[in-house]
């Protein structure tokens, strides 16, 4: 049984890693958010939500026959009604469900190994990344997608 004194020592460190790692996260995500250059992908996602949220398009039928599944693109098509177009809108939603992510990972890896310094390093390791810093700042289902995936595994252990 861990006794107050060493939750304490634990919570010190554990909080250092957590702060280093939003402050990776936020330097990456704002770099990539101001100076990255967008793709294909990301243009047709942004333009494929403003169709679904239009109601000009519906998913699954003859005039868009995509295999994507249409969440991501509800999500974003909304998102965009309440903040305005553009491809800056859209990768700050995706910024935003990579900190939940973020925070999702930790508490998964809290409620696995007990252990908060552990589950601070495997966040670190998660968010300070320049890829997945990058993968999350773009107008991509990626941030979405990993967020639902740990929230089921939040859910389970």
């Amino acid at each position: 049984m861990v006794t107050a004194g060493q939750a304490r020592q634990r919570s010190l460190p554990a909080s250092a890693v957590i702060l280093a790692a939003a402050a990776a996260y936020g330097v990456f995500a704002v770099f990539a958010l101001k100076h990255g250059q967008s793709f294909s992908a990301e243009i047709g996602n942004l333009i494929r939500s403003a169709w679904y949220t239009g109601h000009q398009v519906a998913p699954y039928t003859a005039t868009d026959a995509t295999g994507a599944m249409p969440l991501y693109f509800y999500l974003l098509g909304f998102w965009q009604q309440l903040v305005g177009l553009g491809d800056i809108t859209g990768r700050a939603l995706s910024i935003g469900f990579g900190v939940v992510a973020g925070i999702l990972l930790f508490l998964v890896c809290l409620r696995m190994t007990a252990n908060s310094v552990a589950a601070a390093a495997a966040t670190f390791i998660f968010l300070a990344t320049p890829a997945t810093a990058y993968a999350f700042a773009t107008a991509t289902p990626a941030a979405l997608v990993t967020t639902l995936h740990l929230a089921g595994l939040w859910l389970i252990v």
